[in-house]
């Protein structure tokens, strides 16, 4: 009985310097935990990625943009103004209004919204970005 009670005592023991070593790795690590998940977590959404093709880009690829782009920031209309995308290549074969009607077909309560007003299809080059002010994935250039 009585070595029953020394091994409890020592693994309770072995247990608390465990522990204390493990939190004391854990504030000693602190800074650099909190600067690598910061670092982390604003790279992915803040830094625009530029996308270059050779081939004419599709209203499918368009769509995938800003719906990528919704992902990105998140899924919520309470973030910062965000770019997303900086699109280059031929947008001639771009259909505004089925891009306009799908992304209305997935996100049927209006939030986001899709904002295509200032998407001109004859130039070589769009920025696809998150505008807070009114929820919506803008299409531009």
């Amino acid at each position: 009985m009585k070595g029953l009670a020394l091994e409890y005592i020592v693994n309770w023991i072995i247990l608390l310097a465990v522990a204390m070593v493990v939190i004391s790795m854990i504030i000693y690590f602190s800074e650099d935990i909190k600067r690598f998940l910061k670092r982390h977590t604003q790279e992915n959404i803040t830094e625009p990625k530029e996308i270059r093709k050779e081939k004419p880009y599709s209203s499918g690829e368009i769509l995938t943009y800003a719906y990528s782009c919704w992902d990105k920031i998140g899924g919520k209309c309470k973030n910062n103004d965000v770019t997303c995308f900086y699109l280059f290549g031929d947008f001639t074969l771009v259909n505004k209004d089925f891009v306009m009607r799908q992304f209305l077909n997935r996100y049927p309560e209006g939030a986001p919204r899709i904002d295509l007003s200032n998407f001109d299809t004859s130039k070589n080059y769009a920025i696809v970005r998150f505008r807070e002010i009114n929820c919506a994935i803008v299409v531009e250039n």
